[in-house]
């Protein structure tokens, strides 16, 4: 199969694993905004904001490490040493998590401080299972597993909320209840009882997966302070019942963060694969070129989507989140945009060069927020964030053009900054002229993409071709 084919097959397997996971926030939304205190959901969504600082502190992405070495080895013995000196690893980084989490707790009075701290273990262990079973090209089973954690979340919900009216522990309770499903179903896929019982973990190896990771641990705490410690400040300033309305609006973005996901999981696999192949700069600037008019496509498509479905969505004392709503979706776009290019370091083996920029980003969305806040209320939040992920990825190109010859196309930026200045426009614009840039979207998408939408619609037509036949 192709390199683009292959993208798209895992992109669109990808999307229906991690789908389901990552509209939840959106789906449930009715029941969140109509059962839960706009004070407790922020309470809810600063306790994560902030525990998830010790968990980027213990546990540093241990997982991309560790796929990123299976990709190294064609032989099961030798990625299965892989997969159990990870998993040695992780056992102690969950020690040190354990440690922190119940500190961070203590000190800062955290409501239900044993299921904030059991969110963090379950997160961490979802994320290397998942790349684990994404090591041994195990995708199908990915998605499966993404569906399967999916219904316990919300089944969990349902019962604890409606039936046996559980406070926002809850929202605890019932994403630890899906991410142990997906790990007991992921650790059967990957046979891993087997793993431990017949491999032994190689201390060199380690040693090896520590220095790869070692540097990630200063970018994922970075990017926490790039991506989040705004929220802090805003919860500060405004406090919960502010931070639960803020958090509401920025759940639409998870649409994008969706688009973000799948793209990048499905790049990570041949990125990883191409730069073990030698690929050069112009593969890279290629693929990101794509991917961000994909990402800004998707943007201007949704906004006017949401615009129509966010009274069915938010209720009660939430109203205001939908002033929220277009510029969550632009630094959730810029996210996604920096992280894929970040991923070209790992593919690589440059991750020092990760951790750098995102400190200087993080310092910009920090030392900005204050006043962006005073200024523009709760967009201010977003504002000093996208300010920071745009030094971030200037910070980027610049090295990568420097390393491998990466480049950003100036007329790429251009058509994005001017669609998506249309759209928000349109956002907060009459119903017709909302409708008119929805259409003009959909027809500008279909001009830039036009070569790609004929090889989906060619696979597409030779699958059911095939299946006729036989």
């Amino acid at each position: 199969m192709s390199s683009k084919g292959r993208f798209i097959k895992n992109s669109l397997l990808f999307l229906v694993g991690t789908g389901l996971s990552r509209t939840l926030g959106i789906v449930m939304l009715p029941l969140y905004t109509s059962q839960i205190p706009a004070a407790d959901y922020g309470e809810y969504d600063i306790s994560l904001t902030i525990i998830t600082i010790a968990s980027s502190i213990a546990y540093f992405e241990l997982w991309s490490a560790v796929m990123r070495y299976m990709y190294d080895r064609s032989d099961d013995a030798g990625r299965a040493s892989v997969v159990k000196s990870g998993l040695v690893l992780m056992c102690g980084a969950t020690a040190l998590f354990v440690v922190l989490g119940c500190a961070v707790c203590s000190a800062l009075s955290l409501g239900h401080p044993a299921w904030v701290v059991s969110y963090g273990i379950a997160s961490a262990a979802s994320s290397y299972f998942g790349f684990v079973a994404r090591g041994y090209g195990k995708n199908k089973e990915f998605t499966i597993s993404g569906i399967l954690s999916s219904v316990v979340v919300v089944a969990a919900n349902l019962m604890l909320i409606l039936v046996l009216n559980v406070d926002y522990s809850a929202l605890y309770i019932s994403f630890v209840m899906g991410a142990v499903a997906q790990c007991v179903y992921l650790g059967r896929s990957i046979r891993l009882g087997s793993l431990v019982r017949d491999c032994k973990a190689d201390g060199t190896l380690m040693r090896e997966l520590l220095r790869f990771a070692a540097p990630l641990c200063l970018n994922t705490a970075s990017y926490w302070l790039l991506s989040s410690a705004s929220r802090l400040v805003f919860n500060y300033m405004c406090g919960d019942a502010a931070s639960g309305v803020f958090s509401v609006g920025n759940k639409f973005g998870q649409i994008i963060v969706l688009a973000t996901t799948c793209f990048t999981y499905a790049w990570q696999d041949l990125s990883f694969s191409a730069s073990s192949r030698g690929a050069d700069g112009a593969f890279f600037t290629a693929a990101c070129r794509k991917y961000l008019l994909f990402l800004v496509a998707a943007l201007a498509l949704l906004l006017p989507l949401v615009k129509l479905v966010f009274p069915l969505f938010v209720l009660g004392e939430y109203g205001d989140a939908l002033n929220v709503v277009p510029l969550s979706l632009v630094v959730a776009l810029v996210s996604g945009y920096s992280a894929f290019v970040g991923n070209i370091f790992y593919a690589i083996k440059e991750t020092r060069t990760v951790g750098t920029s995102t400190v200087a980003a993080g310092m910009v969305a920090v030392a900005c927020a204050p006043a962006a806040i005073s200024l523009l209320g709760a967009n201010g939040v977003n504002v000093s964030v996208l300010a920071g992920f745009l030094v971030n990825l200037l910070i980027r190109a610049v090295i990568l053009r420097r390393k491998v010859g990466f480049s950003i196309s100036p007329g790429a930026c251009i058509l994005s900054v001017v669609w998506i200045a249309g759209s928000s426009a349109a956002f907060f614009s009459s119903p017709p002229i909302t409708v008119l840039a929805f259409v003009l979207s959909l027809a500008i998408t279909a001009m830039v993409f036009r070569d790609d939408l004929r090889i989906i619609l060619r696979h597409i037509s030779s699958t059911v071709k095939g299946k006729v036949d036989r």
